[in-house]
């Protein structure tokens, strides 16, 4: 299977999960799986997806014991989605099944494939050259939330510091803190390979006269 785009939905990109790198591109994956025509998908009626494991193996660069780990944690890991009516907490995967013929046979949960193909205006357009390319621990959130603003007029995203934390399950107190473990190693991955530049700066709160938030300024190369 060739390399394409892959079309995800924005309450995808801002929902809440823990999901680490290898995760999400598997996630993406399975995202643009059930974007294929529907003719192309093996599918039965109680909503199995049949995938020929050497596509996965070979665009992820994975083996059977990686690839069988990262579902087990997308079948154990919950994942928040928030629109204006409600707030539902569930996980990607129902259940999985290898065959020895070397088919995957995966049951993803209803609500989450409908946000895969119901997109109307709502989505973000992604390259999986690009993406598959970012491998630090949080450059590739980081690289999604970015290109969901990315068309556009106004490039920018501000988040504080809480904010941030609440992105990536994290706690930490201090500006200093979240960009040498987060921010710059991310940010520099994102502008060596893929096809935005981002430049980040800080603000400071006027009473304590602490960084409390950053503002992403995001650049189309």
């Amino acid at each position: 299977m060739k390399l394409t785009n892959i079309k995800l939905n924005n309450k995808v990109i801002v929902s809440k999960n823990d999901f680490n790198t290898l995760e999400i591109k598997v996630f993406l994956y399975l995202c643009k799986i059930y974007q294929i025509n529907e003719k192309t998908l093996q599918r039965d009626l109680f909503n199995n997806l049949l995938i020929n494991t050497k596509d996965i193996y070979n665009i992820l660069d994975l083996d059977y014991h990686n690839l069988k780990r990262t579902l087990t944690k997308l079948k154990t890991q919950t994942i928040i989605i928030n629109d204006d009516i409600k707030k539902t907490f569930t996980s990607l995967i129902l259940k999985f099944s290898f065959f020895k013929n070397g088919d995957l046979e995966i049951v993803i949960d209803r609500e989450l494939e409908e946000l895969f193909k119901t997109l109307q205006n709502n989505y973000t357009i992604l390259q999986e050259k690009q993406t598959y390319k970012l491998n630090f621990k949080h450059s590739l959130k980081l690289y999604l939330l970015f290109k969901k603003i990315e068309n556009q007029t106004y490039k920018r995203i501000i988040l504080n510091l809480q904010e941030i934390n609440d992105m990536f399950n994290t706690k930490y107190i201090k500006y200093n803190h979240i960009n040498n473990n987060i921010l710059k190693s991310s940010i520099e991955e994102i502008n060596e390979k893929t096809d935005i530049k981002v430049i980040y700066t800080t603000k400071k709160d006027r009473i304590k006269n602490q960084i409390n938030e950053v503002i992403f300024d995001i650049i189309n190369k």
